[in-house]
């Protein structure tokens, strides 16, 4: 089993398989600058739990898809050996 990892596709397989690559970070970019900036206001005092929530649930969120990717890798070793 061969694999080759791109950039325009995540992986490929020597048995002609293509994996997307998942370009999680532009998929949550526009959420991440919005939590970001809202971070970084001059009310950061009366708003700041639920700030920090916000963010970290765009980072909680981009680590979720991520945990899938790596989970590939398992996935592969079980079918291939």
């Amino acid at each position: 089993m061969g694999i080759d990892v791109g950039i325009l596709s995540f992986a490929t397989l020597s048995d002609a398989q293509f994996i997307l690559n998942p370009r999680l970070f532009n998929t949550e970019k526009k959420a991440l600058v919005k939590a970001i900036v809202s971070s970084k206001s001059r009310k950061r005092n009366t708003r700041k739990s639920k700030v920090s929530k916000s963010l970290c649930g765009v980072y909680e969120r981009i680590a979720n898809k991520e945990m899938i990717y790596s989970k590939l890798s398992k996935v592969l070793v079980d079918s291939y050996g």
